[in-house]
Formats: structure tokens, C-alpha cells, sequence
């Protein structure tokens, strides 16, 4: 991880446990690691693996990307136009009104979103 991600996935790790009102000790149970650890990360005396940075952004349902830095979109419900694209991709995919996408997680929606985009600058 590069210094200015690391600095980001630090900050953006310590809101938003906050934001849920976790401890830092309440955190460590649930990644079963001691909260030193999770200190550590915050404080970037230490970095986490890879697997421990997707286990971290499938708890808090947000982006790897978010997470360190490297998009400000968190994970969003799409709004009617990105639910209308996510229309298109079935469309497109000749999978008509099967395609349902409702309980499909939000990483999921966001990168079919992204899939769409693509597609429209191709066709």
C-alpha cells in the first residue's frame, strides 16, 4: 500500500468504526485480531494484508477503492437513472425483465453501473 493510501485507509477505517460506534476493541473481535491491531492500522504503524482489506470493506460495505483513497464513493443505492442502466444491462445482455438485481449487494449494482458505462462508449 502507498504511503498517501495508507494514510486515507487509516483515516477511513478509524470514521467509520466511529460512525457505527465501535471500539476499537469491539472491531478487533470481529476481524479476530487483537485491538492493538486495529490501533496499529489506524495509527499506520502497521498495514493490513489484502484479505484483511476486503474482509474490512465487506463489513463496512464500502469499496476497496473507497477504502484506500482512491474513489470518494462509498457504496450507494442506486438512484432511478442507475437503476434504468442496470434496466439497460439486462437489455443489452438479452436477459429482458429476468435480470433481478434487487437483492443483489450494493458492490455488485455499482459495478454493473460501471459495465453500462463502458458498454455505451463501445456501442
Amino acid at each position: 500500500m502507498k504511503e498517501l493510501e495508507s494514510t486515507v485507509f487509516s483515516a477511513n477505517l478509524r470514521k467509520l468504526r466511529m460512525s457505527r460506534g465501535m471500539t476499537q476493541g469491539e472491531l478487533a473481535k470481529r476481524f479476530n485480531i487483537s485491538r492493538s491491531c486495529i490501533a496499529n492500522y489506524e495509527s499506520e504503524k502497521r498495514q493490513p494484508d489484502h484479505e484483511m482489506i476486503r474482509k474490512i470493506a465487506d463489513y463496512f460495505d464500502v469499496s476497496i477503492d473507497f477504502l484506500l483513497g482512491r474513489s470518494s464513493v462509498k457504496m450507494t443505492v442506486p438512484d432511478s437513472d442507475e437503476m434504468f442502466k442496470l434496466q439497460q444491462i439486462g437489455n443489452v445482455l438479452d436477459f429482458g425483465d429476468k435480470l433481478d438485481l434487487s437483492n443483489a449487494e450494493p458492490r455488485v449494482k455499482i459495478a454493473l453501473i460501471e459495465f453500462y458505462s463502458y458498454l455505451t462508449t463501445i456501442m
